[in-house]
């Protein structure tokens, strides 16, 4: 089929529910595209941010993918508060040590500007740069952590008895990682990011109450997805892993697109969202793209372009970050079948 939009284009009209060329895919290919150089994490966070946008490019211009991920994970209050509590490995960034004793270490919290601190200046001058190679053909994504996220990794499992505990300074907690998160949304929009994301598996139904989702998790991504689109930023929030019971909260949440894991009945969220946005996945990104032939690959992205592509607001898409081990094959195939998957006109 041949493409008459870029896919920057393709992904702005999907999200507002108009009229494409074809079916848009977008694949999460920061591990992915680093294990095609063979380039460790840890090398990569002590090198030049030209490394990493050079793993970026491949996938663009050699892999035909179509969309540059700036690098996620970096654990940026984390870093910024005490940089000894991260620990950089060749397959990751990990928080090894909570830099939150006590819940009533949250009164003592400095007053922070994220600007210049940490890896932050390395994170956005990758934005700039991929920015520059996209020559607004390829979406930019920004990424940071939600605020009950970010709080689980300041203060670790006790933040759940925390909740129960000492539940005004988890707010309090809560209310200084949301300032700082939008401070972090501002400078990578800034720079050049065209949509902002996070997850928050922290805060989904195997962990938490609906109860307390609402008021520790809900209330606060909200927050911060409605004070960027006032300020005309496009986001998304990918649900990770089971949001059973609450699923009509995630679809609340005021991001553009839903990014959903394997938990979601792909027709059913179309069916909840409406018109508020496009949904996205939800392939198994361990089961098949890791694990699968190159046949099952196309049979599951078939099935989900399938059952989710009528009406449009539907962008094909793996249930998580693929795996850096994902076979090259089985990459290539989803985004072949994106490429061939013949839409109705209903489904333009």
């Amino acid at each position: 089929m041949t493409s008459t939009q870029t896919p920057l284009e393709r992904l702005e009209q999907t999200i507002e529910g108009h009229q494409v060329d074809r079916l848009p895919i977008l694949i999460l290919t920061k591990m992915f595209g680093l294990k095609q150089l063979g380039i460790a994490v840890n090398d990569c966070l002590k090198s030049s941010p030209d490394l990493y946008v050079k793993s970026q490019r491949h996938c663009v211009e050699e892999l035909g993918h179509e969309a540059l991920w700036a690098f996620s994970g970096i654990w940026e209050i984390n870093e910024i508060l005490d940089p000894s509590t991260i620990k950089d490995t060749e397959d990751a960034r990990l928080v090894h040590r909570h830099y939150l004793n006590s819940i009533e270490d949250v009164k003592s919290l400095p007053g922070l500007l994220v600007k210049d601190q940490g890896k932050i200046p390395w994170v956005l001058e990758i934005i700039k740069k991929l920015k520059s190679l996209s020559e607004n053909r390829y979406p930019v994504f920004g990424h940071l952590s939600m605020p009950f996220e970010n709080a689980f990794m300041l203060r670790g499992n006790d933040l759940y008895k925390d909740l129960i505990r000492s539940p005004a300074l988890v707010h309090q907690l809560l209310e200084y990682i949301l300032e700082l998160d939008l401070q972090y949304a501002m400078l990578m929009r800034d720079a050049g990011a065209d949509i902002i994301w996070g997850t928050n598996p922290t805060v989904n139904a195997e962990l938490m109450s609906n109860k307390h989702y609402e008021g520790f998790g809900f209330s606060y991504d909200q927050r911060f997805f409605s004070t960027l689109r006032e300020k005309g930023i496009k986001t998304m929030f990918h649900a990770c892993g089971d949001w059973s019971g609450r699923v009509d909260k995630v679809f609340e949440l005021g991001a553009d697109i839903y990014y959903l894991s394997r938990h979601f009945d792909l027709k059913e969220a179309k069916k909840n969202l409406g018109d508020r946005g496009a949904i996205m996945g939800n392939v198994p990104v361990v089961d098949t793209l890791l694990q699968g032939t190159s046949q099952e690959v196309e049979r599951q992205a078939t099935a989900c372009a399938n059952l989710a592509s009528i009406g449009g607001r539907y962008i094909l898409g793996a249930d998580c970050t693929s795996p850096r081990d994902t076979p090259p094959e089985n990459m290539a195939t989803i985004f072949r079948v994106a490429k061939e998957f013949v839409l109705s006109q209903g489904e333009r």
